[in-house]
């Protein structure tokens, strides 16, 4: 990534904040009561040069005690969500404007002082969770850190930090945030989320026939799918107690090799799986079925004695191994499920933004004009909640930068509209909710 920084340096609801709109005050009536008292004052004066002939001036009504109230302050919610991206031990913090994409940095957060593998938010937006581990000499913890964003500011206030053997490679939640879930090399740890910060469930860890260190529920929060060595094993959520319970016929092949990341698509139906290789990496699609079972997605759909539907698989580029045991995520998919967002290298070693069309039906096509970004060289990507920006975070030793690009309907290009520089660099990019 050094080198990509080098040649670019110099160029998965609730943010509520208070923002005041102007009111208009009505002054007329309370000036008109304060000079009228002025009158009163000097009622004297005036009687004796008014009159109607016999000397009695004609009386004074009297102030109207009841000026028309002003009316209350209109409060709205300040527009756009928080953005989060570690740098160390640090966390920085900046702020959307769901209108322009615009980034504001805002104050950053620190963890108990162990390095951050990887950040993630829980679906309603309310708790960042930091993936650390405890570096020799360092004063800090490793597992799973816990802060409460806080929705009107986006400021973070560290909870308890729950301890493991290593840090995760992922976290999984189920879709209401109440349930967190960690795989291991052939368990399952089940968590309950509370404002406190994580509890285990009595059980936990659970022994689960697990392939791999990746996972994600379904958005039904009905099946957790835990991929790894060209495998995905599939497990049903006991609703109940929450425990895994694996489905018949997991783990089913999957064909990749070197998985770096896998996404569930919004609407449930597809599983996306990115492959690295030294030439060209590969995503590969799979059908989530009604019951949990996986099939995979045929780019060529044959039918005798003719060949119809057939699309060539698009090419990625080459795809590096992920560093550090940690899944950075660098595939997104946008909320209404029609666009996957990769990154990937090129030729040169550079990275881009590969866009891809999601058919309905199943199967990829490349967006016209990608790769996107390639001036931008990113390493950490994300999607705003209401799916018309997606952002970038770049950065070297020294800087980091986020950009923002638009997503231009209906066919997914993305089109840069704005930048925000300013701070260090940053090696991942989640959005809370």
């Amino acid at each position: 990534m050094s080198k990509q920084a080098s040649h670019h340096l110099g160029n998965y609801h609730r943010h509520i904040g208070l923002k005041w709109l102007p009111v208009a005050l009505v002054l007329g009536v309370t000036l008109a009561g304060a000079m009228h008292g002025c009158g009163n004052a000097n009622s004297g004066s005036r009687a004796a040069n008014t009159g109607g002939g016999n000397g009695s001036p004609t009386p004074t009504p009297p102030p109207n005690l009841s000026p028309t109230p002003t009316p209350a302050p209109t409060v709205s919610p300040q527009s756009g969500q928080f953005l989060f991206a570690a740098n160390g031990s640090a966390i920085w913090v900046g702020r959307a404007d769901s209108g322009t994409g615009q980034v504001t940095s805002l104050p950053t957060a620190q963890t108990d002082g162990a390095t951050i593998s990887f950040l993630a938010s829980d679906p309603q937006g309310r708790f960042l969770y930091v993936a650390q581990r405890a570096d020799t000499g360092s004063s800090g913890t490793t597992g799973i850190g816990v802060f409460s964003i806080d929705a009107a500011t986006g400021s973070l206030r560290r909870n308890a930090t729950s301890l493991l053997p290593s840090p995760p490679s992922q976290l999984a939640f189920d879709a209401s945030g109440k349930s967190m879930y960690v795989v291991e090399n052939g368990a399952v740890r089940a968590f309950s989320v509370s404002d406190s910060g994580l509890t285990q469930l009595p059980g936990s860890p659970f022994a689960a026939a697990t392939v791999g260190s990746l996972s994600a529920i379904t958005p039904s929060g009905r099946f957790l799918i835990n991929v790894g060595n060209g495998q995905a094993a599939v497990f049903a959520m006991d609703s109940a107690v929450g425990t895994p319970v694996e489905i018949a016929g997991s783990p089913f092949s999957t064909g990749a090799t070197g998985e770096q990341s896998f996404v569930v698509s919004p609407n449930g139906r597809f599983l996306f799986i990115l492959s690295a290789g030294s030439k060209n990496g590969g995503v590969i699609e799979m059908t989530i079925n009604s019951d949990g079972s996986l099939a995979p997605v045929l780019e060529c759909h044959r039918t005798s004695p003719k060949t119809v539907g057939c699309t060539t698989p698009p090419t990625l580029g080459p795809v590096s191994p992920r560093q550090g045991g940690s899944a950075v995520p660098t595939m997104v998919v946008d909320a209404a499920s029609q666009y996957l967002y990769v990154l990937a290298a090129d030729s040169s070693g550079f990275t881009r933004v590969v866009g891809l069309a999601i058919s309905t039906a199943g199967g990829l096509t490349t967006i016209p004009g990608s790769p996107f970004a390639q001036e931008v060289a990113p390493n950490g990507i994300a999607l705003d909640s209401g799916g018309r920006f997606l952002y970038l975070g770049s950065g070297n030793g020294l800087q980091g930068t986020v950009f923002t690009y638009r997503i231009e309907g209906p066919a997914g290009v993305l089109t840069q509209v704005s930048s925000t520089t300013g701070f260090t660099a940053i090696s991942n990019l989640v959005t809370a909710p």
